[in-house]
Formats: structure tokens, sequence, C-alpha cells
């Protein structure tokens, strides 16, 4: 039996995929709840825009922290997303190493 990188190829971009496919529902739901935990403050936030009395300049410090906090929710969910492409990358070279000592058990 030879080695096949093709087919250990493939292995290897399957094996990635799956990681991937696995945590990004997480990470889509993880999303989600940030934007969910700040839906009243977003919606305030719209509320400020379309009051006639309200200044330009209150609109924007209100966006303008708004922002950083999502930019700070958004931090955990960074980690999250390095995390998973590190499984990935684990996964597609653990493919790699099983058919490298299986086409050399095979010797």
């Amino acid at each position: 039996m030879g080695f096949d990188f093709e087919a250990t190829f493939k292995s290897m971009v399957s094996a990635a995929q799956t990681e991937l496919a696995n945590d990004s529902e997480l990470i889509r739901n993880q999303m989600k709840q940030i934007l969910e935990d700040e839906k009243e403050r977003l919606k305030l936030i719209a509320a400020i825009r379309l009051d006639p009395t309200a200044t330009r300049a209150e609109f924007d410090t209100a966006l303008q922290n708004e922002k950083s906090v999502l930019e700070n929710a958004a931090l955990a969910l960074e980690i999250q997303v390095r995390a998973t492409a590190q499984k990935a990358v684990n996964a597609a070279i653990n493919a790699l190493n099983d058919a490298l000592n299986t086409a050399i058990r095979a010797l």
C-alpha cells in the first residue's frame, strides 16, 4: 500500500471542516447573544437619533460608547474563534499523521 497524498489531503480538509462546523453554531449563537444583551441599549440609541430634540453629539457619544461595549464583548468571541481555528488545524495535522503512520506500518 502506497501513500496517497491526495486522499490524505482530502481527509485533512474534511477533518478541519468538521471542527469548524462543530463550533460555528456556537460562535453564531454567542454573537447573537451579545447583540441580544445590548438590544435595549441599541433601541435607545436609535431613539436618540430619531429624536428631533437630541443633538448629533449626543447620538455620536451614545453610539461610540455602545460600539466600545460591543467590541469588548466581541473579544471573548475572538478567543472562541481562535480556539476553533486551532482545533481545525490540529484535526488536519492529526489526519496527516494518522495517514503517514498507516502508510509506514504497511511498509
